[in-house]
């Protein structure tokens, strides 16, 4: 999450663009570097405005998970999350950093006795394009996961066994609103 105001009158600090862009706090910056104009969008010496950085992250997707659960597996969720065709919903379902992919899962499964995330888009795509997964506090590393592609089905997926305990969505009953962010 940035930590950059997302509201106007709330100050913003060059040192709040400086970290969000991946920089060190503290370290000398400017509105003109490359990677603080790339939180906007914007070119070199362009003109700008500092109510343009209200609500601007690094993020390179980030998408709202409404999470709904299916079943159970013991005292234990069985899943939680986003299944195409299957149960809860996600706001765009476009994967940005993967040229407009579509996301087909994004979910939690507790299997026997392991808890799994799991992130699936239709398509044969590389392991990369982006670092962390998050939402809820929970941080996802794209270089601890399962990465493969199943060519039946068609899909690229990361798989990652889950340290939450099986409930990174954060409800037991019902469904719930998550905001899903990559970087």
């Amino acid at each position: 999450m940035s930590d950059i105001p997302a509201s106007s009158g709330v100050p913003i600090t060059m040192n709040q663009l400086h970290t969000e862009a991946g920089g060190t706090s503290g370290t000398t910056c400017s509105l003109n570097d490359e990677d603080i104009r790339d939180l906007i969008g914007k070119a070199s010496g362009a003109t700008m405005s500092m109510s343009e950085w209200y609500g601007a992250s690094a993020a390179l997707d980030t998408q709202t998970v409404t999470s709904a659960i299916s079943g159970t597996y013991g005292s234990s969720t069985y899943l939680q999350g986003y299944r195409s065709g299957v149960h809860g919903s996600i706001s765009d379902g476009t994967c940005d950093f993967k040229v407009g992919a579509t996301i087909v899962n994004l979910y939690s499964s507790h299997y026997y006795t392991t808890d799994r995330v799991f992130f699936e888009l239709t398509g044969n795509y590389t392991n990369g394009g982006f670092t962390t997964m998050s939402f809820n506090g929970n941080d996802y590393a794209r270089t601890d996961a399962t990465f493969s592609y199943q060519s039946g089905p068609n899909k690229t997926q990361w798989q990652w066994t889950d340290p939450t305990g099986g409930n990174p969505f954060g409800h037991t009953s019902g469904t719930n609103a998550v905001t899903v962010t990559w970087t």
